[in-house]
């Protein structure tokens, strides 16, 4: 005798995990008032590419960033959620407002998309909250997605959900007109985000394998129309790629391989994550199957899943996986996500024995008690503004042609990342800069010669010949590169006084001006 999961079984998951995303929400807040400056930060590049958005418009000439004449904007990055947040920061004229809005938004719509596309597979309403609070309020979505402020990737796995529930809604259903809405979706997810895009795309294969004759060449007519409605942005992206630097061929599953073969236990916890969640998606896809009297259809449309489940979990002992062109290029953690999303819903599917139940009524909230203590204890909360930020905010007002920010010593102050500053200025002061977020559109000469520079200043930098640079060299280098103005800390404000006097300063910054 099997069963599902009981829903008061998951009545205490549920509302652990709902305080805790509210917490974490509340906390995310302090954007409004608080511009990310520190180094866990992907965030500050998002703000400024809306920002770019609204003033140039895409694919224009953006001159803030990379001397003002490198830089076209969404030309190696996708643009949708930006073209989502656009008529908000029009109406708000605030961007870190914008941002923090656009972020509640696109977790209230995974809730309703959760909540009303699974309805048919997931009738118990306390399935569909467990399912969407598993899926966001695990660790690695809360430390990897809304900590560091990844709001196209979570626009992303927003549009992936919805995906998911129409493939579950047509699986076992004859397509029909309201099957059209699949069209925009995926297209609006490569728009978005290539990565999640190119994880979940082995379960869209899965799904066209499971379908017959014309529901199959229906079903491959809507991708190839979702891939033509977004040519207008990923072809121009891919014939750019092939021109640029060797940043744009980066390969973010080698880190899975970081000294092999014995990279698992040189411990780090997106290696330890992928490799854990790529593992419970196998087991679970197997009992998930059994439970399904080993349906042939299930098999097929989550069999491509599992098998890139299984490349990853063998990757740090085979180098498997970054050997396969395209799907070897997501982040690691990304790959986590995925699998996560997956083995939620394989877990709250299963039809379990009244012994497992009772296991599981008992272990999961101890499990679901850890994951939250993790979570609070490894992923930092939302930075607020620290006297050294402020300090270097005030001299931003000072600069003078395109600046620099020479980092300060991150052991100590954990704050100031310079290309957080790259950002805030050219939102906030219409200021320009040598650098910004996307190396990739540099050519392989002028990457080197830019990243040896902002690189090479600092002491026993093991890639830098010629490390740590002296005053006169960073002087040399700045003029070489049309550098105006160069922002510095400490003790390397004492150095360069040598030969430089200070434009501006404060107790623990200087800018100086070549």
């Amino acid at each position: 005798m099997k069963e599902e999961l009981r829903d008061k079984i998951l009545y205490i998951p549920v509302i652990l995990l709902s305080i805790y995303l509210v917490f974490r929400l509340v906390d995310t807040s302090a954007l409004i008032t608080n511009f990310p400056l520190d180094y866990s930060n992907d965030l500050s590049a998002h703000l400024a590419r809306l920002h770019f958005l609204s003033e140039y418009g895409y694919h224009n000439l953006v001159p803030n960033w990379y001397n003002g004449f490198e830089y076209i904007l969404f030309q190696t990055y996708p643009p949708g959620y930006y073209f989502a947040a656009l008529p908000l920061y029009k109406l708000l004229d605030n961007v870190q407002l914008t941002a923090y809005i656009s972020l509640i938004l696109i977790y209230l719509l995974g809730f309703l998309a959760v909540f009303f596309i699974f309805k048919k597979d997931m009738q118990s309403s306390i399935k569909r909250m467990a399912f969407y609070l598993f899926f966001f309020v695990n660790p690695v979505s809360i430390g990897y997605l809304l900590r560091l402020g990844k709001l196209p990737e979570l626009t992303g796995w927003l549009l992936n959900i919805i995906i998911f529930g129409i493939i579950l809604y047509y699986k076992d259903k004859v397509l029909d007109k309201k099957f059209l809405f699949f069209i925009p979706s995926y297209s609006a997810l490569l728009l978005s985000n290539v990565s999640s895009f190119i994880v979940m795309s082995p379960l869209i294969l899965g799904f066209i394998l499971i379908k017959k004759n014309k529901e199959q060449i229906y079903t491959i007519l809507s991708v190839a129309a979702a891939l033509i409605i977004s040519s207008f942005w990923w072809i121009p992206f891919y014939l750019n790629s092939l021109n640029k630097s060797l940043s744009s061929e980066a390969v973010y599953t080698r880190w899975l391989t970081e000294n092999a073969p014995n990279s698992f236990f040189t411990f780090t916890t997106d290696k330890v994550a992928a490799v854990l969640s790529s593992l419970t998606l196998i087991i679970l896809f197997y009992l998930y199957w059994k439970s399904k009297n080993e349906s042939r259809n299930e098999l097929i449309l989550f069999l491509p899943m599992a098998i890139t489940a299984l490349l990853i979990f063998i990757t740090p002992f085979t180098s498997a996986i970054t050997f396969i062109p395209i799907i070897n290029r997501p982040p690691v953690d990304t790959f986590t996500i995925g699998f996560l999303l997956i083995a939620i819903y394989f877990f709250l599917k299963i039809e379990y024995s009244p012994k497992q139940i009772k296991i599981i009524k008992y272990v999961l909230p101890v499990l679901i008690i850890i994951s939250i203590i993790l979570s609070f204890t490894m992923t930092s909360f939302y930075p607020r503004l620290k006297s050294i930020d402020k300090e270097t905010i005030s001299l931003l007002p000072h600069i003078k042609g395109n600046f620099i920010v020479l980092e300060n010593n991150k052991e100590k102050y954990n704050s100031s990342y310079s290309r957080g500053y790259y950002s805030y200025a050219p939102i906030y002061y219409d200021a320009t800069t040598i650098s910004g977020w996307e190396d990739q559109i540099l050519t392989g000469e002028d990457a080197k010669e830019i990243n040896e520079f902002l690189g090479c200043y600092k002491k026993n930098v093991v890639q830098c010949k010629n490390s740590p640079l002296t005053p006169q060299q960073i002087i040399e280098k700045a003029k070489a590169l049309n550098v105006g103005s160069i922002i510095m800390y400490d003790e390397d404000c004492g150095q360069m006084k040598v030969l430089l006097n200070p434009a501006k300063e404060t107790e623990h910054v200087c800018l100086f001006q070549i």
